[in-house]
């Protein structure tokens, strides 16, 4: 991922906010981000999860929710495609042709797919920030959810779904996002 430079910052202290989630996370910490210019605008919370990607709350009482029906289709896509690749390949002579075959056939298929969720996280993430422009919202409070995935435990399926959450890359764009619109 790379850096954002622009004109905004953050304000240093975090501050404890209430996340009801799929997940339930009693109380979190979250990083505001404003911009240098003050204006009279608006304040929002952006809640991250997995089943919907983000909830934000605007401060006039306005609810913006974003599904992420999409991403887990991919992710379900994902792991059907590295099991049934994996056993394919695991059934072959190790190097031989064929093995050879499979492994750049998986490598194609995975990337394709890791593709359409980087692809799905940045357009998600344009929308989001282009609305929340558009209500004129001037700061943005985003849960920090660090280290969630060791305090939960949940089961093998669930836990496969809890690792491959990309919050912090979602977090990142629209951090990155944000900054660039000002």
């Amino acid at each position: 991922m790379t850096d954002c430079k622009s004109p905004l910052h953050s304000t240093g202290s975090p501050t404890t906010g209430i996340v009801q989630d799929a997940i339930f996370v009693p109380s979190i910490l979250a990083l505001a981000i404003r911009p240098k210019i003050k204006t009279d605008s608006k304040k929002a919370g952006v809640d991250l999860g997995e089943r919907h990607l983000a909830t934000v709350y605007v401060e006039n009482g306005e609810n913006i929710s974003v599904r992420g029906g999409r991403l887990r289709s991919l992710r379900r896509q994902h792991n059907r495609m590295l099991s049934t690749l994996r056993s394919k390949i695991d059934r072959k002579e190790k190097r031989s042709r064929r093995w050879k075959r499979l492994a750049r056939a998986k490598d194609r298929q995975l990337r394709k797919i890791r593709n359409q969720i980087e692809d799905f996280l940045h357009k998600t993430a344009t929308r989001l920030v282009k609305t929340l422009h558009e209500t004129r919202v001037g700061t943005v409070v985003v849960g920090d959810l660090t280290g969630i995935r060791e305090r939960i435990k949940y089961g093998d399926r669930m836990n496969q779904r809890l690792h491959q959450w990309a919050y912090s890359k979602f977090k990142h764009m629209l951090t990155c996002k944000a900054q660039l619109r000002g």
